[in-house]
């Protein structure tokens, strides 16, 4: 799991460069009609949305991953709950 979050940080990094250089690419755009201006902001903003793409795709498999944690937990703690006969366990004090 701390291995998705590092990942999940670097690329959010990566995307705040990437959007970053997007604004510059974008404030050097002096004219609507510069072609090669307009070329580098299009890519800078493909690049970007490449990079929020993976940012959201990693993010909601960290989300899955805990999500089935927490589903396999609660059914480990449910059956560790159940006596022999299959009836709850009564809680007992620490």
């Amino acid at each position: 799991m701390l291995k998705r979050i590092a990942e999940i940080e670097g690329i959010y990094e990566r995307y705040k460069r990437e959007v970053a250089d997007t604004f510059k690419s974008a404030e050097a755009v002096k004219t609507i009609d510069s072609s090669a201006e307009m070329n580098v902001l299009r890519k800078t903003l493909a690049i970007s949305r490449t990079v929020s793409m993976e940012l959201q795709k990693k993010g909601n498999e960290l989300s899955e991953g805990l999500n089935q944690n927490i589903i396999r937990i609660s059914a480990e703690a449910t059956e560790e709950c159940l006596d022999p006969r299959g009836r709850r366990c009564r809680a007992t004090s620490p």
